[in-house]
């Protein structure tokens, strides 16, 4: 066994075909055979092409690696779950023989605002077997007592903490499930022993919508509101040659009393780890049984006829077209005059509305302080708390408020429009998280509104040679300009037009 052990190991193009499970990794079929035997070290058993994001790593869950349990295959691009196996997501692999998982491998996705995409193929998967694609927060929860620091909704490793179930399935039966840290029940569709939203005619072996026995596609979309906030769950079902795709849609789920998309939104925001699972149980019947109606698929589970092997493969991340945001609120446009001379003592303003114009509802602009920003000059510095000011005194500093206030934005203005430094902010880097409301300030001077900002978070997906930065926020692309040392504004793409 062991010369045979270490040749397959390093044979990874070795295949085998059978007339029920169609293309396996030799590997992998010796491995079945022989038990829990590991071929070779399996933690990381490859590397999976994730379309308009780049390739990510999968690592085995460590009873697997060790020996313990089934593991998860990779050849190709194409993920080959064995039996009892379960693999995660992640941007890199340094553990190795089962050990020394470190959390921050761990791939941390922010799926708002997007449709995460895959092709299955289920055939052999029979009644009491559970095909499972599905998020959970591992890669930043605490407290598991699994050393690869797995943790979902329902407790595993003493690490409650949220689970979004893509897919739970078998040739007969599909279930979507949205579950908080707290829910391991959930709110959940599809078809089987609780849901109705398809039948044996439309899902099934043979059936005319999706053909079970047939590999088909998966799209799981999580759209978000105005305020970035995830809406639902939908997840949407095709097959080539079928003129029917199935959808269905988990929405208004709560938890405890509590809006649960709320907390999932946040799950989601701070970034959570597909997992890819397989395995198998006598009391399958909560996926697949008949159900209080008697309509579900499954009288009873037969967990010895489950395929040996599921595949995945075709994965790929990309923006919902149409995402809402906040109503766009332009900030102040200043324009600047190459001859336009240096302002002497106060200079004086005006605003005049062009007639016929629509204005937009005033909002208070936020004003954003540098500390390292000299003061405007003929300013007096500081020197301590001034005296208090009598009651008639009081009756004019209105006035000279204002006044103090329109001189110190004519230094800023002047500062950041006629060769004065303003303070840089940081270079942006890939994967930074930014928040448009504090990093994308214009030098001192300029600021972006409440509305169009307040509490929503963007992440850098690239960096062009000029310097300006692409940010994924909340699904649409911001463009950054030049210099590579600050930000001066933001384009927001819409696919028809542009808006400064």
């Amino acid at each position: 066994k062991s010369p045979l052990s270490k040749s397959v190991a390093s044979s990874e193009a070795l295949w085998m075909r059978t007339s029920d499970q169609g293309r396996i990794p030799l590997r992998s079929l010796l491995a079945g055979l022989l038990g829990s035997t590991v071929v070779g070290d399996l933690t990381c058993p490859g590397v999976v092409p994730l379309s308009n994001h780049g390739s990510v790593y999968l690592l085995n869950a460590a009873a697997g690696a060790e020996g313990g349990g089934g593991y998860v295959d990779v050849d190709s691009g194409s993920v080959f779950a064995n039996m009892n196996g379960r693999a995660y997501f992640g941007s890199q692999c340094s553990a190795s023989g089962g050990t020394d998982y470190i959390q921050s491998d761990y791939m941390a996705l922010d799926l708002l605002g997007k449709t995460f995409k895959y092709t299955v193929n289920l055939a052999g998967a029979t009644c009491g077997c559970n095909a499972a694609l599905y998020l959970t927060s591992m890669s930043h929860s605490a407290g598991s007592t699994c050393n690869d620091f797995y943790c979902d909704a329902a407790g595993a490793c003493d690490a409650p903490c949220a689970e979004i179930d893509i897919q739970e399935a078998n040739i007969y039966a599909w279930q979507s499930t949205l579950h908080t840290l707290t829910d391991p029940v959930g709110g959940s569709a599809g078809y089987g022993s609780n849901n109705r939203d398809w039948d044996a005619s439309t899902y099934g072996p043979g059936a005319h919508c999706i053909d079970t026995n047939q590999e088909f596609t998966v799209s799981a979309s999580f759209p978000v509101g105005s305020m970035g906030e995830l809406e639902r769950l939908e997840v949407r079902l095709d097959q080539p040659g079928s003129a029917c795709p199935l959808s269905l849609a988990v929405e208004g789920y709560r938890s405890g009393g509590t809006h649960g998309l709320q907390e999932l939104s946040e799950a989601l925001r701070r970034g959570m780890t597909p997992v890819i699972s397989y395995w198998s149980a006598a009391d399958m019947l909560w996926l697949d049984g008949h159900g209080s109606d008697s309509k579900g698929p499954c009288a009873e589970d037969f967990p010895d006829s489950c395929s040996n092997t599921v595949s995945f493969h075709s994965f790929s991340l990309d923006l919902i077209l149409g995402s809402v945001l906040p109503p766009a609120i332009s900030p102040p446009q200043i324009v600047a005059s190459s001859d336009m001379p240096p302002p002497t003592g106060v200079p004086s303003f005006s605003l005049d509305p062009t007639l016929g114009s629509v204005l937009p509802p005033a909002i208070p602009p936020r004003i954003v302080a540098s500390s390292d920003m000299p003061p405007p000059t003929g300013t007096v510095p500081d020197s301590g708390p001034a005296p208090a000011a009598s009651e008639e005194q009081q009756g004019g500093t209105d006035w000279k408020w204002c006044i103090g206030l329109l001189t110190a934005c004519a230094a800023l203005y002047w500062a950041s429009t006629c060769g004065a430094t303003p303070s840089a902010l940081s270079t942006p880097r890939l994967g930074d998280r930014v928040s448009v409301a504090q990093d994308f300030v214009l030098g001192d001077a300029f600021f972006l509104q409440d509305r169009l900002s307040e509490g929503l978070v963007g992440k850098v997906k690239g960096i062009s040679d000029s310097g300006a930065a692409l940010i994924d926020f909340q699904g649409r692309l911001l463009t950054s300009s030049v210099p590579k040392d600050r930000f001066q504004y933001l384009r927001v793409s819409t696919g028809q037009d542009d808006q400064a």
